[in-house]
Order: structure tokens, then C-alpha cells, then sequence
């Protein structure tokens, strides 16, 4: 499974994640980048719900990633003809790319990690996803590279090859269906995925409180990640293989926290986790408006903050949207935390916002409004779970029953105590 998360970053997802270079390169503007890195991530939000829908209610994960490859890779080919994105070419890139991004099923590798491991080993997740950011590291400084030596083209045979191995080491290795899928398909009547233990998960009040929070993070991040190529590139007049190196220096913190993951929920709890992040964000965005073009390369120390945002953010959410909905609807679960995230709706909602409020008062004044934005949130959350605690209650992000006929919600820092 490490290899996945490694090819994934070196997949489409790595295209869409270094975006705005292909699209500073095919000649969009900050705005134009703004509205194609949104669509993005508001297109996801409705089709990786189905197609985790489709995945879990079949019971056919592998069917439907293997299908999901192939139409990406035709996509990457029509991408990579260099008359697409030329003068006069915005819309043409603006569907390409929001259909690329509606088959990339960025959850469906996590969803396998921690079906494949199951319970007793659901710590270890953290120790496959660092590879992951390995792969994001080195894609995006092959990509800043290449595109300032020899132009953004040449990065799509990399990026194509990558996907082809991606999908046949799907294609063999893959279980046709995973040991949970085959013990829901025992017996002469398969009990179906009951629909309304997921609405019923869903909709508590704790899980749609956990879910606001990640789409407002999500927003915050939207803005400085979706953004920050173009205002280091265009204002700060960087050098495009400085923002592969600023990603390069992100998951060198991404990698050790993700490796220490289940020990990390063990020592703060996803809450404390959560509220680490959301600080690392307003650090990091208050700390972009103090740059100028004769300190730009101090935006790679700063892009170490990301990591920290992105490493506790994911492992902590992910922990408990496992714990906290029905086990047949893994995939589903996690393609609801893909979509109200930094990769889906909350994301592409940043990217918009951001992308017109720079275009009109410059990157230093958007970067100032997302700080204080991340500084907001994390003083919600500390407030709420004081109150919780006050009131006797568990903290936001802590294991509830949420059904009664359902085992007791799985802790990722209990998997060790054997």
C-alpha cells in the first residue's frame, strides 16, 4: 500500500495538486486558476459520494477504482496536447480538468489501507500514508524542475507512466474484493449496507461539528495552497522550481508525523491534534504576508508549517470518521472526508474566494484574512471542548456509540494496548 500512496502522488492528483504551475503555463491568469482549481474540488463532491455509494452498495472498490484509472489516463493524454490551454483555451482546460479531478478517488487508497489492516492494526495507517508525501515531494520538485528547464509538457510522460503502473499493480495485486467485502457477501442472502446507519452516523451532531470544522480548514487551505504558486511566481517573482522545493519541504514534516501518528492520538487525542493544525495554518498564513521579492526563499521554511497542518489534520480526521461510522461504509466514509476537505468542497470554495479576493487586493491581504480565519476556528474548538468537559460531557472528537446495536467505536491509540 505504500507504493500506492507513493504512484498516487506521482497520478492525476499530483497534476491537480501542482495545478496552478500547468495552468501558469498554459497562460490563465489568477483568477482563471482561482475558478479551475475550484471547479476541481466542488466537482468531487458530487461524484466520489456515488462512486463510493457504488463502491461500498456492490461491494466492487477494485471494479470501480481500476474503470476510475483507465478514464484518467485517456484524460491525461488530451491534457497533454499542447494546443489545449492556449490563448482562447480557458474553458477547454476548465473541463478537462474538472473531469480529471472527478476520477481520481483520492480516499479509495486510504479506505483499502484501513480495511486491509483492520482494527488491530488500524495505528499502523499513519506508516503507509507517509509515502504519500514522499511521492508529493518528489513529484513536485520534479515538476518545478522540469517546467523552468524545459516546460510543463514534459512532466506528463512521468505523470501517465506513473498512473499505468498504478493501475497494474491494482489490476494484480489488489484483492478482487477485501476480507470485510467478502464476509458482508457470505451466505446465501447477503445482508445489503444499511443506508440509514450511515445517515444516522452522518447526521449526529458531533460528526456534522467534526465535518464543519474540516471544511472550514479545508477553506483556509484552499486559499494558501491553491493559491500560493501563483502569489510566489507572480508577486513575489520566484522561480517556479522554489514552489517544487516549498512542497519537498512540507512533507519532510508530513513524513515523521504520519510515521508517529498512533502514538501522537495516543499523547493529545485527535482534539488537541486538530487544534495543533488549525495554528500551524494561521502561523503559516500570517507568516506569507511578511514576505517580499528579496526574502521569498523564507517561503520554504515556512512550508514546513503545512506539513504540520496537513499531517495532524488528516491522521486525526481520518481516526475518527473510521471510528465513528458503520464499518460496511468505509469508502464512503472517507470519500465524505475527501469531499468537505482541503480536496473537495471546502478547497475548491477557498480557491474562489481567494483567487477574486486576490485578483482584486493582492496576495498580502488574502493571506492576512486566512490567518485570522485559522486563529478563529481553533478558538471555537478549545472553547467547545471546555464546555463539553465543564458539562461532563466527551470532547468533540472523542469516540461516542452512535448506533445501539454497534460495537463500541475503535480508538486508533487502543490498537497497541495487546
Amino acid at each position: 500500500m505504500g507504493v500506492l500512496f507513493f504512484l498516487q502522488s506521482w497520478s492525476p492528483l499530483g497534476l491537480l495538486k501542482t495545478g496552478s504551475l500547468f495552468l501558469l503555463d498554459r497562460g490563465m491568469n489568477v483568477q482563471q486558476i482561482g475558478a479551475i482549481e475550484a471547479a476541481t474540488l466542488f466537482a468531487p463532491a458530487l461524484t466520489n459520494p456515488i462512486m463510493g455509494l457504488l463502491a461500498d452498495k456492490l461491494r466492487r472498490r477494485k471494479a470501480v477504482s481500476l474503470v476510475a484509472m483507465i478514464l484518467s489516463i485517456a484524460l491525461l493524454v488530451l491534457l497533454a496536447i499542447p494546443r489545449i490551454g492556449c490563448a482562447g483555451s480557458f474553458w477547454m482546460l476548465f473541463v478537462l480538468m474538472t473531469t480529471l479531478s472527478c476520477v481520481t478517488l483520492g480516499g479509495t487508497i486510504d479506505a483499502y489501507t484501513l480495511d486491509l489492516l483492520g482494527p488491530g492494526r488500524a495505528s499502523e495507517y499513519g506508516r503507509y500514508r507517509l509515502w504519500g508525501s514522499v511521492g508529493w515531494a518528489t513529484s513536485a520538485v520534479s515538476t518545478g524542475l522540469v517546467m523552468e528547464h524545459l516546460g510543463f509538457f514534459w512532466n506528463f510522460p512521468a505523470i501517465v507512466g506513473a498512473t499505468a503502473l498504478m493501475l497494474l499493480l491494482c489490476a494484480c495485486f489488489l484483492p478482487r474484493r477485501t476480507l470485510a467485502e467478502e464476509r458482508s457477501s457470505a451466505g446465501e442472502a447477503a445482508k445489503p449496507a444499511r443506508l440509514g446507519a450511515l445517515r444516522r452516523a452522518v447526521c449526529h451532531w458531533r460528526v456534522l461539528v467534526a465535518l464543519s470544522e474540516v471544511f472550514l480548514l479545508g477553506f483556509g487551505v484552499g486559499v494558501a495552497e491553491k493559491l500560493i504558486f501563483a502569489y510566489v511566481v507572480h508577486e513575489l517573482h520566484g522561480l517556479p522550481s522554489l514552489c517544487g522545493f516549498g512542497v519537498a519541504c512540507m512533507s519532510s514534516t508530513n513524513v515523521p508525523l504520519f510515521f508517529l501518528g498512533g502514538r501522537l492520538l495516543r499523547l493529545l487525542g485527535r482534539d488537541a491534534m486538530l487544534v495543533l493544525s488549525l495554528l500551524a495554518h494561521a502561523a503559516r498564513t500570517y507568516l506569507y504576508t511578511r514576505l517580499t521579492p528579496a526574502t521569498v526563499v523564507c517561503f520554504l521554511p515556512i512550508e514546513l508549517l503545512h506539513g504540520i497542518t496537513f499531517s495532524l489534520a488528516r491522521t486525526a480526521s481520518v481516526d475518527f470518521v473510521r471510528a465513528q461510522l458503520p464499518a460496511e461504509w468505509l469508502t464512503t466514509g472517507q470519500q465524505i472526508l475527501m469531499v468537505v476537505g482541503p480536496q473537495g468542497v471546502g478547497g475548491g470554495a477557498g480557491a474562489l474566494a481567494g483567487g477574486w479576493f486576490m485578483h482584486l487586493h493582492g496576495g498580502r491581504r488574502t493571506y492576512e484574512l486566512a490567518s485570522c480565519g485559522g486563529g478563529v476556528i481553533a478558538c471555537f474548538h478549545v472553547l467547545a471542548c471546555v464546555l463539553l468537559r465543564l458539562c461532563g460531557r466527551p470532547t468533540l472528537l472523542s469516540d461516542v456509540r452512535l448506533e445501539p446495536d454497534r460495537a463500541e467505536p475503535l480508538m486508533l491509540g487502543r490498537a497497541d494496548e495487546t
